[in-house]
C-alpha cells in the first residue's frame, strides 16, 4: 500500500475514533439531562400517571439507574472499539514509517488500555456500589468515584489532544511538494 492510501486510510480511521469519542460523551451526559426534562416537560399522560405512583424520587432514581447502565455498557464497549481503532492506526503508521504517527498513536492506544484496564472497571463497580445510596450524607465511595470519573475525563480529553496532533500531522504529511510526486527523468 502506497503512503496516500495509507494516510487515508489512517484518516478515516482517526476521524470516526475523534468523532465517536465525542459522541459517547455527548450520549452519555444526555442520558442524564433526558431524566429530568422527561419528569418535567414529557407530554405523555401515561408516564406521568405511572411516574406518579411512584414514591417521592424513586422515578428519578429509577431513571438515572437505566442510564447509568446504558452508559456503563456504552463506556465498556466504546473502549475495546478504540483498542481495536488504536492497534489498526499503530500498525498502519509502522507500515508509513512515520515515528511522530506511530508516537501519537501508541499514546493514544496507551490511555485507551489506561482507561479500560483500570478506570472503567473501577468507575463501573464503584457506580454500581452507589446506584440506589442516599446521598445525605455523602456515601463513602462517592468522592472516589469523582475523582476516577474526572481522570477518565481528563484522559478523554489526552487523548482527543493527541488526536488533534495527529490529524494536524496527517495533513502536513499529505501536503507533499510536486518535486517529490513527478516520477524520475527518463522514466
Amino acid at each position: 500500500m502506497n503512503k496516500p492510501v495509507l494516510r487515508t486510510a489512517m484518516s478515516a480511521l482517526l476521524g470516526g475514533w475523534l468523532v465517536g469519542t465525542v459522541l459517547i460523551a455527548w450520549i452519555a451526559a444526555e442520558n442524564f439531562w433526558i431524566i429530568d426534562r422527561l419528569l418535567a416537560t414529557s407530554l405523555h399522560p401515561s408516564f406521568h400517571r405511572d411516574v406518579s405512583l411512584l414514591p417521592p424520587g424513586e422515578a428519578r432514581a429509577l431513571l438515572r439507574y437505566l442510564a447509568s447502565e446504558q452508559n456503563r455498557l456504552y463506556f465498556v464497549w466504546w473502549g475495546w472499539a478504540e483498542g481495536l481503532l488504536g492497534m489498526a492506526l499503530v500498525l498502519l503508521a509502522v507500515r508509513t514509517g512515520s515515528g511522530r504517527l506511530l508516537a501519537g498513536f501508541a499514546l493514544m492506544l496507551g490511555l485507551v488500555l489506561l482507561s479500560q484496564l483500570y478506570l472503567t472497571p473501577q468507575i463501573v463497580s464503584l457506580g454500581r456500589s452507589l446506584d440506589f445510596v442516599p446521598r445525605e450524607p455523602p456515601p463513602p465511595g462517592l468522592r472516589r468515584f469523582g475523582i476516577l470519573h474526572a481522570a477518565s475525563t481528563a484522559v478523554a480529553l489526552l487523548k482527543l489532544g493527541l488526536g488533534g496532533w495527529t490529524v494536524w500531522l496527517l495533513v502536513k504529511q499529505s501536503r507533499t511538494p510536486a518535486a517529490e510526486v513527478r516520477p524520475p527523468a527518463g522514466a
